[in-house]
């Protein structure tokens, strides 16, 4: 697994969250006209809560351009979490675009990353 700071959506120094911060996976905003930038081969979304949280729903969201409207990609079904445990590890839709960013329907404290080059997760 390949980790790049530039891949981190929230760490636990951050402290709690209801939203991340925006993370570019090309150099910058895509100009129309544009479908996305095509297919990432192992990039995958990792979030571990370092607090006990109930009833987490996670929202990946996506644009072409840092200041656009994001819109939904995926909504993860609400889930309990443990300190210390991932609860998410999924790979990421291939048809997202330029910029992503995550929503939670309540604060969350942890760490949400993209990671890329991963087999599989036990």
């Amino acid at each position: 697994m390949i980790l790049d700071k530039n891949l981190i959506f929230v760490s636990e120094a951050d402290g709690e969250k209801t939203a991340s911060r925006a993370i570019c996976l090309a150099q910058n905003d895509l100009l129309p006209p544009t479908d996305g930038i095509g297919p990432y081969e192992g990039l995958w979304l990792v979030v571990t809560p370092t607090e006990n949280v109930a009833g987490l729903a996670v929202t990946l969201q996506h644009c072409d351009t840092k200041d656009g409207t994001f819109a939904d990609l995926v909504a993860y079904p609400a889930a309990d979490g443990t300190a210390g445990v991932r609860l998410l590890a999924t790979p990421v839709p291939h048809v997202c675009k330029n910029w992503l960013k995550l929503s939670f329907n309540k604060g969350f404290t942890g760490n949400a990353m993209l990671t890329i080059g991963v087999d599989k997760f036990e």
